[in-house]
């Protein structure tokens, strides 16, 4: 909660679990400002009871009303392309990321790691994905490859996870035994390792996979159940003028900011052997 005071009057702000101010109350507890914001800051929501407006909005960074910029220290980031305004300091240290993203995508990102370099081969966010064609080197990748992290992103937006972070499917079921190291079960498919939906430093059964091609019954399945729950408004919400705040705060929760939140996604985190 922060306070903003001045000879006429005190300002309260209510923050959000990200640290974005939500209400705005004055000394009487009154809600005189309520915002709510689209995954990278743009406002959702703006209502006021009064002329004056809290600058400090989505995670608490300063909102520029001349140029609609969040002020993020180091540079300026503009929260309807998900861009910012100046390279990114770390730049030279990954060349492979593009110096304009924001956070490198939220809710899922596909990592390809080694001892010497982590490359971010793709990332989902919300609704939308997106992959980098260059490799850790900035040469062109071969496009069956961008073919399969094109897939596997798109995938994540029916809420398709890991098979070796989550357990979603039977015939998907792994155990961890070590570091990007699993083991099947007897309901596993037998050509999991080549699932599209896991990595391909991951060895299941002592086996690397040697193409990204295939998905499993239950993953269908699973698909079909996700693809009716978006025909009934699951994953994007529309502010509704004709209700009133706290009901739009409430349905923006059920059907946008739940549905996306990774720790509800159908599933449980993959067990140790």
């Amino acid at each position: 909660m922060k306070a903003k005071t001045n000879s006429v009057c005190t300002k309260l702000g209510h923050s959000d679990y990200l640290g974005s101010t939500s209400y705005i109350t004055d000394a009487k507890a009154n809600i005189t400002q309520f915002d709510a914001y689209l995954p990278y800051g743009e406002l959702f929501v703006g209502e006021h009871s009064s002329r004056e407006d809290m600058p400090y909005k989505f995670k608490d960074k300063e909102l520029d009303q001349e140029t609609g910029l969040y002020y993020y220290e180091p540079r300026y980031m503009n929260p309807v392309t998900n861009l910012w305004y100046g390279v990114d300091p770390m730049a030279e240290k990954m060349p492979e990321v593009c110096s304009y993203l924001y956070c490198l995508g939220l809710v899922q990102s596909l990592l390809l790691t080694s001892d010497e370099f982590t490359i971010i081969a793709g990332s989902t966010t919300y609704m939308s994905s997106q992959v980098n064609v260059n490799d850790r080197n900035g040469t062109l990748k071969d496009y069956s490859i961008v073919a399969i992290d094109v897939t596997h992103e798109l995938l994540h937006t029916l809420r398709l996870g890991h098979p070796f972070e989550r357990t979603q499917t039977a015939d998907t079921k792994l155990l961890r035994v070590g570091p990007n190291s699993y083991i099947s079960t007897p309901s596993t498919v037998s050509n999991i390792v080549d699932n599209v939906m896991n990595y391909p430093m991951i060895t299941i059964d002592g086996k690397a996979s040697t193409t990204q091609n295939s998905l499993t019954r239950g993953q269908l399945d699973l698909m079909l159940k996700k693809i009716e729950l978006q025909k009934q408004g699951y994953g994007i919400y529309k502010y509704n003028n004709k209700l009133i705040n706290s009901q739009n705060e409430e349905l923006y929760s059920k059907y946008f900011i739940n549905y996306w939140d990774h720790n509800q996604w159908p599933g449980y985190p993959v067990q140790k052997k």
